[in-house]
């Protein structure tokens, strides 16, 4: 198998776990209750408060903070074919989503095709044709000296978001979020925030160049 469609393959179990994880294919009560550590601290603006947690992905010593509380769903290497872990939070204003993939040669992976991976993954499970998500103005980046790839997300029914993915070590993170038609800036808003609280071993807070 290629380097190209190994991470492709990845990066679609990776999408698949987060459509479920968003209640798209099964109900919210089939998941586990987070299993990763977390501290709560809350954002007061125009008199409404956003719960922020921040979450520790244990294995990989990856944190960020996330508006809420998240649910987690895990696969594993051994029954899926690929260590992904997706932690959701399912906002009024649409779904965030942080999820980090083992993938020790990730430093030999196109990020391109992880986002092209994770856009098919995800309207292979879409719950619905209006659903199906299309990526544009993909565009290179760096947060912490580390290659990452921006890119802007949207579906039929006019829902409308964006994702980063990021090369660290052996691990792919990705985080995105899909705002509701009419939500797309207070999801925007959040997602901002989430970007910048990214915290990975040996670094502070990332920053996008």
């Amino acid at each position: 198998m290629s380097q190209r469609s190994r991470f492709q393959r990845l990066a679609l179990l990776a999408a698949v776990t987060t459509t479920v994880a968003g209640g798209v294919l099964v109900p919210a009560t089939a998941f586990a209750a987070p299993a990763a550590s977390h501290t709560v601290t809350h954002d007061r603006s125009d008199a409404s408060v956003t719960q922020w947690v921040e979450t520790t992905d244990a294995p990989s010593g990856i944190k960020i903070r996330l508006p809420g509380n998240p649910a987690t769903k895990q696969l594993t290497k051994a029954k899926d074919g690929a260590d992904v872990r997706v932690y959701m939070v399912r906002t009024d204003s649409g779904p965030l989503a942080f999820e980090v993939v083992d993938a020790p040669d990730v430093g030999r992976m196109d990020l391109d095709d992880g986002l092209h991976g994770f856009v098919d993954g995800w309207n292979e499970d879409a719950r619905s044709a209006g659903y199906k998500l299309t990526s544009s103005d993909a565009r290179p980046a760096t947060v912490d000296g580390r290659p990452a790839l921006d890119a802007h997300l949207s579906t039929r029914d006019g829902d409308a978001g964006s994702i980063r993915l990021v090369k660290d070590g052996d691990h792919c993170i990705v985080i995105l979020g899909i705002g509701h038609k009419g939500q797309e800036k207070p999801m925007d808003d959040m997602y901002q925030q989430t970007l910048t609280s990214l915290h990975m071993p040996d670094t502070g807070a990332a920053h996008a160049a």
